[in-house]
């Protein structure tokens, strides 16, 4: 039975677009930023306080990151030879 209407066909629903991206004010808030960067830079910034020699521990707390992206973020200075890793020398008069 036709009663002239045809039954709605499926369509494929339209491609949500991604809303636009808040500007935000500051330099961070530019799509240059790369934070990653930044964060490297807070890093090497604690040893602009005058400290020469560091616990990882010690690392993150004054940088603020966490002690995994710390421990990441001192390997690839170490690899990029901007850090140094001192290992103490064991005690001479230590028993063996």
């Amino acid at each position: 039975m036709s009663n002239g209407h045809h039954p709605p066909k499926a369509t494929k629903p339209a491609a949500r677009q991604a809303p636009a991206r808040e500007r935000r004010d500051g330099p961070t808030g530019s799509s240059l930023f790369v934070g990653s960067v930044a964060k490297a830079f807070r890093v090497l910034a604690v040893f602009d306080q005058g400290q020469r020699s560091l616990p990882l521990v010690q690392i993150a707390s004054l940088s603020g990151l966490d002690l995994s992206a710390t421990q990441r973020f001192v390997h690839t200075l170490v690899v990029l030879q901007r850090v140094r890793i001192r290992v103490p020398h064991p005690d001479p008069e230590a028993a063996l």
